[in-house]
């Protein structure tokens, strides 16, 4: 039954709920006027259909209706300023783009209105424009009133003094934009923060700016796309009330493994299905891909719209992501578990990691907590470089950043010994590297420590147990409460050992920083050690 804008409830969320009590309300006319220009004058350029007009999709209906619907009481603005919208490949995306940015650009009412397509790279770049171009060219009441400029990839209206601006993340010119449209397409490639920071507040100064991240599900959960995806997951569940953010999620909540074979989930994640593309080809290229896990895994996320790990993890983040959450340290504490700490701790200048793992021997499960350390001037030097989680994990609580540009070793040991005075875990497993300096810091504090001598026989099996526990579900952590634990493990890539069987995990191979797992695997080498040897054998020496 196709979608009639007379009886459309928009009112979803809790966010919603609480727009209308702030003065919103949905005006039917508003958001039916985007829709009449896109159909009226908008073409399909290429294809089957081409020379036909442009008949949106009932997703697409919806979401135009949604983001330029809502206006308030008062000020007549609209309610969003942004919308993250992720869907499955193949679903008329770049059609649709096409379209509302030229609404945007010649029918929203803006004065002089700045449109900006946001890419990866200049390829990227060049395929938005090509798109919008060819519309253009399609449609002779646009070509009549618009004008081109190939060589550097704009479009201009000059009766309203707009233009339409393509940008690449590898292009350093972005500064001083007023953009009353800003479009990411393909949000989950942009790898770096730094475009998306340029275009953070550069529609300040208009009356009604508007963000649109369009996207298909990624691989990297440092970037801006999976930061956008989690705050839309939050705020359909109700967890987070933003009055100015719509988020429009077509796929599985990341961490929930997806049935391949049912319908359901094919349709949850494409909405154009049966129009865009055939049931019949669709099916088809699910049986290709079930000939190689990386083929479905590939399928999965570009078909199916779901977050899949980078080839080569170690660790999976899907049953990571689901585990129970862990209990506070004052409930181990008063349940009696006993518990392990180790240390990885950094040469100079990056990450250095305690963690502590309890083990609550009823329901056969470890309790994680990790406290992270990096200098100043490292978290300065990634931001610099587009990269600014660290900046962000500190002032979110969850990662310390010591004064300067090298690690604080007596910073470091005075909190090992306050998590000691506070747990009593039995003993502190500790890399061999650095042990000298850091043993004494920590000997001189009364905390009792051994060194660990990394390799194989040490740790092959500590790690193959804690990955099996990982996907058991039987290892419970903070969440988002551990954010550097979470990132360094979906960092951790494995080496085989001398021996056939045997795993470790390889910092250099890994895609970035694993302390914090390292850490966890000495505590884990801890409760593992203590299940092989008797009661009386003295812990403090030297593994290895």
């Amino acid at each position: 039954m196709a979608l009639d804008l007379a009886t459309y409830d928009p009112v979803r969320t809790k966010s919603d709920e609480a727009a209308l009590r702030q003065g919103y309300y949905f005006d039917r006319e508003a958001a039916a006027l985007p829709c009449s220009f896109i159909e009226t004058f908008c073409g399909i350029p290429t294809g089957l259909a081409a020379g036909e007009p442009f008949v949106l999709l009932d997703w697409q209906r919806r979401l135009t209706w949604d983001l330029y619907g809502w206006v308030h009481t008062d000020t007549g603005r609209r309610r969003y300023r942004e919308a993250y919208v992720t869907l499955a490949k193949k679903s008329g995306k770049s059609l649709y783009v096409s379209a509302l940015i030229l609404y945007a650009l010649m029918a929203d009412g803006e004065e002089s209105p700045e449109i900006h397509l946001n890419a990866v790279d200049r390829s990227q770049a060049g395929r938005l424009y090509d798109e919008a171009r060819k519309m253009i060219a399609a449609s002779p009441a646009l070509s009549s009133r618009l004008k081109l400029a190939d060589g550097v990839k704009r479009i201009e209206f000059q009766r309203m003094n707009g233009v339409i601006r393509t940008n690449s993340a590898d292009v350093d010119s972005k500064d001083g934009a007023s953009s009353s449209f800003t479009c990411f397409d393909e949000l989950h490639l942009q790898n770096s923060w730094k475009l998306w920071d340029v275009f953070r507040y550069a529609g300040i100064s208009r009356r009604n700016p508007l963000t649109l991240s369009i996207t298909t599900a990624g691989i990297n959960r440092d970037g801006p796309c999976w930061d956008r995806n989690q705050h839309a997951w939050r705020v359909l569940d109700g967890e987070v009330v933003d009055l100015h953010f719509l988020p429009v999620v077509y796929g599985p909540r990341p961490g929930v493994d997806v049935d391949v074979d049912d319908p359901e989930v094919w349709r949850l994640a494409n909405p154009s299905l049966g129009v865009t593309t055939s049931l019949e080809d669709f099916r088809s290229q699910l049986e290709e891909a079930k000939r190689t896990p990386a083929a479905l895994a590939r399928f999965k996320r570009y078909r199916l719209n779901a977050w899949v790990s980078e080839s080569g993890k170690f660790f999976n983040l899907a049953s990571w992501n689901s585990s129970a959450k862990r209990h506070e340290i004052g409930s181990c504490l008063l349940a009696g578990m006993p518990c392990w700490a180790g240390l990885d701790v950094s040469s100079t200048s990056d990450l250095t990691a305690l963690a502590v793992v309890f083990y609550d021997p009823v329901a056969d499960e470890h309790h994680v907590f990790t406290w992270c350390w990096c200098p100043q001037g490292e978290a300065d030097r990634r931001a610099a470089a587009g990269w600014p989680l660290y900046q962000r994990w500190a002032d979110e609580g969850r990662l310390e950043l010591t004064d300067g540009p090298r690690i604080d070793y007596a910073r470091i040991a005075q909190v090992v010994a306050e998590v000691y005075e506070r747990t009593k875990f039995k003993v502190l497993n500790l890399d061999s590297y650095n042990v000298m300096t850091m043993g004494t810091f920590l000997g001189g504090l009364g905390v009792p420590h051994q060194e660990v001598r990394k390799g194989w026989r040490t740790m092959s099996q500590p790690t193959k147990e804690y990955e099996r526990r990982v996907t058991l579900g039987k290892i419970r952590h903070g969440r988002e409460e551990d954010p550097v634990l979470t990132w360094c493990m979906g960092n951790a890539v494995p080496s085989k050992g001398e021996a056939r069987g045997n795993v470790t995990l390889d910092k250099e191979r890994s895609s970035d920083k694993i302390d914090a797992v390292d850490a966890v695997l000495n505590g884990f080498l801890g409760w593992m050690d203590e299940q092989a040897q008797p009661d009386d054998v003295p812990l403090i020496g030297v593994l290895g």
